[in-house]
């Protein structure tokens, strides 16, 4: 399972527990109310069987007598107590067939009913639903005559029955809530799908901007626009190798390719002279350092090659311009971008020199370290200048773009099916396992 897919599992797994225990508690509140309004009407309906001559006194008040209605409700009634208006007992029946029951209940009876209006109360014993029951008995006139105070037996078929009725609409909405899940699933994966196709766009649109703005500036500086791609695979082979962020890698690729985007506002007076720049000249040239930070800054996407556009030309040693950095206060991307920058100036044809030997040019990167180059860069890339070099100094633009864009893709992708991919491609077109080194 992919990433993508693994994501969107767990969110809509998360999702559908949460919504379904916010369905089956609100229909468990529904269905419980439901429950208590059915044992209350049973309740009322027992209470009304009771009338005015059920509290008719026994001829002697001591014994509390049994009514026929008393008798006959000992079919739901566990005890039942009877009184007249001024609260005495005058009518009193147990259940026998829930003697050990009713001790149990004895405890928590009050001794007589404490209120006009009727009062229940429900009590579970041994998943047996009990409901005390309070409350006056009416007459005729529909004066109130006496009082009851019973525990009535709910009836367990009836509780079943709504119990059953609430098993049943949690397994409805709980089934409702997952075909839901499940039929929003592929809708979510095809709108995911439009926008990683409209972010790749958005990306490929962003890196062809770089390679435009990188070739008008290589054309108007009488070089090729491979250079651009290959010291662009340079820098971010040495960055791979100097352990950078992934986010580092992704601003030393636009900074790379854009080095000397500053070099369009320099006249070509100067910009295309054959022979040595005077001082005054020299000047000139090297402001297309700050004219490039002015052009990149004001894009949110190109700021992110500011870094080595402004320090690119700085040295380890002091000596560089504009502002004479040394040492480590020269960001890294470009103490990265001055040692590849140099190594391929050094190893390519240019129309007004030829390329040197490869022994030669890293002989002149190991003797530049501490002065030129940061010494602790410079042996990350001898190691990993050869296989490079062979694979990426004499390839054609197509090849070069191909292998930029797969670094591209690397770095800004998000999957690890599409890191995995990318890593092979580079195995086969660069040959060599050192250059490989993410992870």
């Amino acid at each position: 399972m992919s990433d993508l897919h693994r994501r969107l599992f767990h969110s809509l797994l998360a999702a559908w527990l949460v919504i379904s225990l916010i369905i089956c508690a609100a229909a468990a509140i529904y269905n419980i109310r439901s429950i208590d309004a059915e044992i209350l009407r049973q309740a009322n309906n027992k209470l009304g069987e009771f009338s005015e001559q059920d509290l008719a006194p026994s001829g002697d008040e001591r014994v509390p007598r049994e009514t026929t209605a008393l008798a006959l409700a000992r079919r739901h009634f566990i005890r039942i107590d009877l009184f007249d208006r001024q609260r005495r007992l005058v009518a009193s029946s147990i259940n026998p067939e829930h003697l050990a029951l009713e001790k149990q209940l004895a405890e928590q009876r009050t001794t007589l009913p404490s209120a006009e209006a009727p009062r229940y109360e429900k009590i579970v014993i041994d998943q047996t639903t009990v409901l005390h029951v309070q409350g006056p008995v009416h007459n005729a006139r529909g004066e109130v005559a006496g009082y009851l105070d019973g525990s009535f037996l709910v009836d367990p078929a009836a509780l079943a029955d709504l119990r059953r009725e609430l098993l049943i609409t949690l397994a409805i909405a709980l089934g409702t809530v997952l075909i839901t899940t499940l039929a929003i699933y592929p809708l979510i994966l095809g709108l995911n799908r439009d926008v990683r196709r409209q972010a790749r766009e958005l990306l490929e649109g962003n890196v062809e901007l770089i390679e435009v703005m990188g070739s008008a500036i290589a054309k108007r500086d009488s070089d090729t626009n491979e250079h651009n791609y290959r010291v662009t695979l340079y820098a971010v082979n040495l960055g791979e190798a100097a352990g950078l962020s992934k986010l580092a890698l992704r601003n030393l690729i636009a900074g790379a390719f854009l080095h000397d985007v500053g070099k369009i506002g320099i006249p070509d007076a100067i910009l295309l002279k054959a022979g040595a720049l005077d001082p005054a000249e020299r000047d000139v040239m090297r402001t297309h350092v700050s004219l490039g930070v002015d052009i990149l800054k004001s894009s949110v996407w190109l700021r992110q090659a500011v870094e080595v556009v402004r320090y690119h030309h700085e040295k380890y040693d002091g000596s560089g311009y504009l502002q004479g950095l040394k040492g480590e206060e020269i960001p890294i991307a470009a103490r990265i971008f001055a040692i590849v920058d140099v190594f391929d100036a050094l190893a390519s044809r240019r129309p007004y020199k030829e390329p040197l030997p490869l022994d030669e040019v890293l002989a002149a990167l190991k003797a530049g370290a501490g002065q030129h180059f940061d010494p602790q860069l410079v042996p990350l890339f001898l190691g990993i200048a050869t296989p490079l070099y062979e694979a990426v100094n004499h390839a054609e633009q197509d090849a070069l773009k191909k292998m930029l864009w797969e670094k591209v893709e690397y770095y800004f992708s998000t999957t690890k099916k599409g890191r995995r991919r990318i890593r092979s491609a580079l195995k086969r077109q660069i040959g060599a396992s050192q250059i490989d080194t993410h992870p």
